[in-house]
């Protein structure tokens, strides 16, 4: 059975749509300064899990024994499979299928077929001596259905959507040097009715796989709300709320700030640059929001996005510690 959710059978309960999961944000990528970001720069506190990982599938999540989670991977059971991929195209016992209007197998709602395909995903995942003091953060780009998250055979989450990113913080259970994560897919949940449209069911992880280890205090999510007004005169004017949202291990206390900046996608700073404080006192009753920066913006003649003209803008935001040193910038691109 299952390590810690076996008996609770999340994939059959259309209620459960996490358990551990990091609340879900827009994604931005993380960058030590601007000009890094405006080259693209790699982000040495990433690691790329792509590639071959140890699988082997079984007819039912129920089936699954606290072996294919804990013990060796080796033997004849166990295959080398593609990530990111779908088992269902990669020569295991299990193929793609395509449906229409109907569901693919029978219901009523939230009855899960018998036979339910659900492969265990295996392989080491070395962390660097100088992650310590950092927030150790799993990625799952997009599993098909559902999917379990162990990390050295202890239970870290549960996730669904399987077609947005899931994100756990892996902190706790990893330690400097090799580290096992195992990661379940099932085929069929309780979503998958939810899911269901004009489509090819496959199964696995399709998307990217990373761990990443972000700052004691970082920069978690990056929220812009981009708007025109005035669109049918000569002088339309280009309204944007950007948000900033720090999280971590710690909360941040005071002197943290975010400077938010707009520009063309050359490099062109067009309206001026705001400089926000992070609120971070939790004392005050019923006023206190969230350690969440907030700069409003008005561009007046903005060159307006069109599907003829798809003009678009680069929001950054810097977030700045208490001595005034930029530790971590993060962009979001608007129209």
């Amino acid at each position: 059975m299952l390590p810690a959710v076996g008996e609770l059978r999340p994939w059959a309960d259309p209620a459960t749509v996490a358990i551990g999961r990091i609340d879900m944000v827009p994604p931005t990528v993380a960058y030590p300064s601007v000009d890094d970001l405006r080259a693209g720069a790699r982000n040495r506190f990433r690691r790329n899990l792509n590639g071959t990982w140890d699988f082997r599938l079984f007819d039912a999540p129920e089936r699954v024994p606290a072996s294919a989670i804990t013990g060796p991977t080796g033997g004849r059971r166990w295959s080398r499979l593609r990530v990111p991929g779908n088992w269902t195209i990669q020569g295991v016992d299990d193929v793609p299928q395509y449906t229409n209007v109907q569901m693919p197998f029978p219901g009523p709602p939230p009855r899960l077929p018998e036979r339910n395909p659900t492969g265990v995903y295996r392989r080491a995942v070395n962390v660097p001596s100088n992650w310590n003091g950092r927030q150790v953060v799993l990625h799952v780009g997009g599993a098909e259905s559902v999917h379990i998250v162990y990390v050295n055979g202890r239970f870290v989450g549960y996730g669904t959507d399987s077609r947005l990113a899931s994100e756990y913080d892996i902190t706790p259970f990893v330690h400097a040097g090799a580290n096992d994560v195992a990661i379940v897919v099932t085929r069929w949940s309780a979503h998958s009715y939810v899911e269901d449209q004009d489509q090819w069911w496959m199964a696995g992880l399709h998307r990217t796989v990373y761990v990443e280890a972000r700052g004691a205090v970082h920069l978690a999510s990056l929220v812009c709300d981009a708007g025109l007004r005035g669109a049918d005169t000569s002088q339309p004017v280009g309204t944007l709320v950007a948000s900033a949202t720090l999280g971590g291990l710690t909360p941040p206390g005071p002197g943290w700030q975010v400077r938010f900046a707009v520009e063309t996608l050359r490099g062109r700073r067009i309206g001026r640059v705001h400089t926000v404080a992070v609120p971070h006192r939790f004392a005050t009753p019923y006023l206190f929001h969230g350690h969440t920066a907030v700069a409003s913006f008005e561009f007046p003649g903005v060159h307006p996005w069109s599907a003829e003209s798809p003009t678009r803008y680069r929001v950054i935001a810097e977030l700045i510690d208490p001595d005034g040193v930029v530790v971590v910038v993060h962009a979001q691109l608007v129209g």
